[in-house]
């Protein structure tokens, strides 16, 4: 009797590592950063144990397991995480490879590329002051002009407003007015200080002292001049914000607040203050 027996040999261990996208991670710089880890599956599809490791090079990543043996059809997982010396990392784009090596006998040796971008921290601009109508002011009329010191932004980021003004003491429930405010920018014409306009023509007008009719008209320009440069001095110095706000309710108390924003996501609230109107 004849038999035929077919030895099909075993396979060596060969292991395979999913998904097989790569790790993106993105934050502000000082952290928190999102998504903070990912994690990874390696499994021996071949018959024959395997052992692997895992490796990467920068100190901004950890892993959960650095290596391990797999038998036939057994699976590990690889977490990689974001830690805390991300936070200290500066505002740009910091990539690593994390390299899983079969070292029995190489077979699906692969890689997973980490690219972690720092965005540049934002910062909110400053705290509005509050300075009209004053705190738990009474008989204010039911049309008010809301005065406030702007807030500036250290980024440079440019500043708007929402005026938030009801019945309830926390302002912030209710419907906000959004405020778009104009700067202004004043240049003097020909004259480099407020000084040069006072005195320029008080020296021309003694020089024409000899003459009452030019001694006259330099004095009035004296006086106009001097006039026009106060005027100026108060915009220069100007730092405050209003906005008015007509019919409200007689004998009724509300609270109001200002919230600064900039255009990158940064807010920053005013104290709350409160008022009570009188008469109309």
């Amino acid at each position: 009797m004849t038999f035929n027996l077919s030895l099909t040999p075993a396979q060596e261990g060969y292991h395979s590592v999913s998904p097989t996208t790569g790790f993106d991670s993105s934050g502000n710089s000082g952290g928190p950063f999102y998504p903070a880890s990912k994690t990874y599956t390696l499994t021996n599809t071949g018959d024959l144990q395997l052992n692997w490791i895992a490796t990467k090079t920068s100190s901004w990543i950890d892993l959960s397991s650095t290596g391990g043996t797999l038998g036939d059809g057994e699976s590990a997982q690889v977490t990689i995480k974001i830690n805390s010396s991300a936070n200290s990392l500066t505002a740009g784009n910091y990539t690593d490879t994390i390299t899983f090596t079969n070292t029995t006998n190489g077979n699906g040796d692969t890689t997973r590329p980490v690219t972690l971008t720092v965005n540049q921290q934002n910062n909110p601009p400053t705290k509005p002051e509050l300075i009209e109508p004053p705190d738990k002011s009474t008989g204010v009329p039911t049309t008010v002009t809301f005065i406030w010191n702007k807030s500036t932004d250290p980024d440079g980021d440019p500043v708007s407003y929402e005026l938030y003004v009801c019945t309830n003491s926390d302002p912030g429930k209710c419907a906000p007015v959004q405020i778009s405010l104009r700067e202004y920018k004043i240049y003097y014409a020909g004259i480099a200080s407020s000084w040069g306009v006072w005195i320029i023509p008080l020296i021309i007008s003694i020089l024409a002292c000899l003459n009452k009719w030019v001694r006259t008209g330099f004095l009035i320009l004296f006086i106009l001049a001097g006039l026009y440069t106060t005027s100026c001095k108060k915009l220069l110095n100007g730092g405050s914000s209003e906005y008015t706000i007509t019919g409200l309710a007689p004998y009724t108390t509300y609270y109001w607040k200002v919230l600064a924003m900039d255009n990158k996501g940064g807010k920053t609230n005013s104290d709350i203050w409160s008022f009570t109107t009188g008469i109309e």
